[in-house]
């Protein structure tokens, strides 16, 4: 087939119209319009798609379950004198089982000192066993190593295989007795060495100097233990937390007048925690003593700080603001009896703090000691968990393990003490001390998670708090 030459210029001559009239058109009109505006450069669209985001943000901030802190307390009582003639007595006490139980036992061995007329000698603090001191499974092998060693010594030493198989004589049994006391004396020494780890000095976690002048004028403290009182036994009574003026008169001040010197210990019956919640006027010297004695010393607080810093920094996009959850996976039961919850889970705590409305990015902090794998359901909602093992140093997390759990606890404390949210997964005296302490600072956003349908955050708000019926409110105006 021909091609004709003059309908291959006409083709071409159209099409080139065609693309000279879409020129013109461009020009005049997008070029136009681009030349209005101004050059977009990559710092200005990053501009802009920063504040899409924020008003994004700014939307779900309106719906956010963050609460402003509210402002601090002052406290309501007066720092009472010194009202009776102090005796020549001593008052002698631990602390033990974490901070938790340190503000009471404080309060009730400064309550018993200052209605006796007693001086208050500086506790020791003692583990998780408590008065027995010793932990029997470490203790008991050593126990009859050294005794085992000990008696070869004394076989050889006195000559017990003659004695056994002559016939017995006074010297001979004299000898023997007298070994055998040495032996005792040997094993006692050596028990000592042994469970001697478990004491920790006050000062190793708490400022002495600030403990001391937080009780000038009210009662008298000795710094160490008077020598009277290492010499002799001391008589160990009982006094419920928040012991009363009537009981230390009706129970302690017949036995301090015969004796001189009292070991109190504390312990913390329900009955009576239900009746120091309902106390509308709280004992001024527990005031003092729960709020105003215990301060951390300088390295301790430092140590503190630091962690809170490092959970602040995680959570930049929640305006550095954190939870802190009090979550044990070894107590967290429950109680198949009623049905009722004893403490919630960490797959429920995630699901509760998702319901309420906190995003996924915020930083969430668990008391737990050490990650366990029944934490990874929290984990996989809120992936910026975190334990007390993930924010320490080197050198601070290796007391983890090598001192009592009494370090862990000060951290978990003090961090629950501090964080912008708490969510205590169950009851117990930790949630108890530590939301009056955020009732002091003024931060009262504390959540308890409860089998509610509702999704505002309010509606979770701690009974202490909603109430007012935990005992700070004495305490503060």
């Amino acid at each position: 087939m021909a091609v004709d030459l003059r309908q291959v210029m006409a083709a071409f001559l159209t099409v080139s119209m065609f693309m000279m009239l879409g020129n013109m058109i461009k020009r005049d009109h997008f070029d136009s319009a681009l030349a209005k505006a101004p050059p977009t450069t990559s710092l200005q669209f990053d501009v802009m798609k920063i504040s899409k985001q924020s008003r994004v943000q700014l939307s779900s901030w309106s719906r956010s379950p963050w609460k402003e802190n509210s402002k601090a307390l002052k406290s309501c009582w007066n720092k009472p004198s010194l009202g009776r003639e102090q005796s020549k007595g001593f008052i002698i006490f631990s602390l033990t089982d974490g901070p938790e139980y340190h503000v009471a036992q404080i309060a009730d061995a400064m309550v018993v000192a200052r209605y006796l007329g007693a001086t208050l000698v500086l506790p020791d603090i003692i583990g998780k066993k408590g008065d027995k001191r010793f932990d029997p499974a470490l203790v008991f092998p050593a126990f009859f190593l050294v005794l085992d060693l000990s008696i070869a010594q004394l076989w050889s030493g006195v000559k017990l295989r003659e004695m056994i198989i002559a016939p017995l004589s006074m010297l001979r049994l004299k000898s023997f007795t007298t070994g055998l006391g040495k032996c005792f004396i040997s094993l006692d020494e050596s028990l000592r060495s042994l469970t001697s780890h478990y004491y920790r000095k006050f000062g190793e976690f708490y400022d002495v100097n600030k403990f001391v002048r937080s009780l000038d004028g009210v009662i008298k403290v000795a710094k160490h233990q008077p020598a009277e009182v290492r010499s002799r036994k001391l008589l160990a009574v009982r006094v419920p937390n928040m012991v009363s003026k009537d009981y230390v008169a009706a129970n302690l001040e017949s036995l301090f007048r015969r004796k001189g010197k009292l070991r109190v210990t504390s312990y913390f019956p329900s009955l009576n925690r239900t009746k120091a919640e309902s106390t509308e006027h709280m004992n001024p010297y527990s005031c003092l003593a729960i709020f105003d004695t215990l301060h951390l010393q300088s390295r301790l607080q430092e140590v503190v700080d630091s962690a809170i810093e490092k959970l602040q920094v995680s959570s930049r996009k929640s305006n550095g603001q954190f939870i802190a959850v009090d979550l044990s996976a070894e107590k967290c039961l429950e109680s198949g009896a009623t049905g009722r919850k004893s403490c919630y889970n960490a797959l429920e705590i995630g699901q509760f703090l998702m319901k309420i409305g906190f995003h996924r990015d915020v930083t969430i902090y668990v008391t737990q000691s050490g990650w366990n794998r029944s934490l990874d359901p929290l984990r996989d909602i809120f992936p910026n968990t975190y334990t007390k093992e993930d924010i320490l140093p080197e050198d601070e997390k290796a007391k983890l393990n090598s001192q009592s759990s009494e370090f862990g606890r000060i951290i978990d404390f003090h961090i629950c003490s501090q964080s912008d949210v708490f969510v205590p997964a169950l009851d117990s005296l930790f949630y108890k001390n530590v939301i009056g302490r955020r009732i002091a600072s003024g931060k009262t956003q504390v959540l308890v998670p409860a089998e509610l349908s509702s999704a505002s955050a309010s509606d979770y708000t701690s009974p202490y708090i909603s109430k007012k019926s935990h005992f700070a409110y004495s305490c503060f105006c």
